[in-house]
């Protein structure tokens, strides 16, 4: 699915349409592997769930369709070391509103994401983005404690100890 950023730059997502939607749609924000076949596995999994399921290609403004799969770990982490963190909370922003657009325009939308995904989940329920958020193993989070202190909704964090 293509989606467009308000100053008018198109992008991809991988949709997951449900067979018997439940009216709630979910961004799904990947490791720094984007869009590969794990997390369109995932995807298609909430969908079978009843979720409507949109996961953006994160990396669209330095390499468009950059989806690497576990054993090309180097391109996928050169990617995501240069991320623009805020321009990417901007996308996901889209997609919400795409999801919404799509499920009516009232429908709860939230994000789930993983490791870097995680930390991106995060952030946009702090800038109110989305209406709930889910985060694995988020990253990177000691830089937004006071943006994450001020966070006013739902958010479920899965932490794991450094080894």
């Amino acid at each position: 699915m293509s989606l467009q950023t308000p100053s008018g730059q198109a992008f991809e997502a991988f949709f997951a349409q449900p067979e018997r939607p439940n009216g709630r749609g979910l961004v799904l924000l990947p490791k720094v592997y984007n869009v590969n076949r794990w997390i369109r596995s995932v995807a298609l999994r909430h969908a079978a769930q009843g979720y409507t399921v949109l996961v953006p290609d994160l990396f669209w403004c330095q390499q468009p369709g950059a989806h690497d799969e576990y054993d090309q770990p180097e391109p996928a982490r050169a990617l995501g070391a240069r991320v623009d963190v805020d321009a990417v909370v901007g996308d996901v922003g889209v997609a919400a509103h795409a999801l919404r657009q799509r499920l009516g325009g009232l429908a709860a939308v939230a994000a789930l994401g993983y490791c870097l995904g995680g930390r991106l989940a995060l952030l946009a329920a702090a800038r109110e983005v989305v209406d709930a958020a889910v985060s694995y193993y988020g990253v990177q989070l000691e830089e937004h404690l006071d943006e994450l202190a001020r966070l006013r909704r739902p958010a479920l964090l899965h932490l794991r100890r450094p080894i």
